[in-house]
């Protein structure tokens, strides 16, 4: 992910968005970032998540989730509201519900890309690091050039003590040019080299 500082409504703006998703899909994930960034990730910038209290933050997101499994049952066919739905109870800690709701879209769309971060995201929230470097992979055999992929299995890499696995990780998301594992690098291998 990339921080978005030019748009105030968005705190992040996927890697992933521009590359693989359909006019309509973007759309989708638009609206729910618009949605959910001020819960979605802990790397927004502080002012912007903090603007708002808390709870109205909470109604708004419960609100949207009674809204998508109102589509959902109009739709059910349209999984992509599936991955709307797991975007909301993420960014609710609801991680059970939405790792549940994931892997039925995932079993549905397994070509994903999207999919299969957002999963990543809540394994590593359940404490399941094996699984998201799993999931990870999969982003990695659908599309080599996730340079974001490369950088969260150096993240991980990192929690289980192998820096030098963690380097080779940052040096590959550094040569796809992804700004945060240049700075990974330089911070956790350029003592080693």
């Amino acid at each position: 992910m990339e921080i978005n500082q030019n748009n105030t409504h968005f705190c992040l703006k996927p890697k992933f968005y521009r590359k693989s998703f359909s006019l309509k899909e973007k759309f989708a994930v638009k609206l729910l970032l618009l949605c959910c960034n001020l819960f979605f990730f802990s790397t927004c910038n502080a002012q912007k998540t903090t603007d708002y209290p808390k709870i109205s933050n909470v109604e708004l997101l419960e609100k949207r989730l009674q809204k998508t499994e109102q589509e959902i049952l109009q739709n059910p066919q349209k999984s992509q509201l599936l991955l709307q739905k797991a975007y909301i109870l993420d960014s609710l800690q609801n991680y059970l519900d939405a790792l549940e709701t994931i892997n039925v879209f995932l079993r549905k769309e397994p070509q994903n890309i999207a999919g299969y971060y957002l999963r990543g995201k809540i394994k590593i929230s359940l404490r399941d690091e094996s699984g998201a470097i799993n999931d990870f992979n999969k982003i990695l055999s659908l599309n080599p050039k996730e340079a974001e992929a490369y950088f969260q299995r150096g993240l991980l890499r990192l929690q289980f003590k192998d820096t030098s696995g963690a380097c080779l990780e940052f040096q590959k998301a550094k040569e796809l040019k992804y700004s945060k594992a240049i700075e990974s690098y330089q911070k956790f291998c350029q003592k080693i080299n």
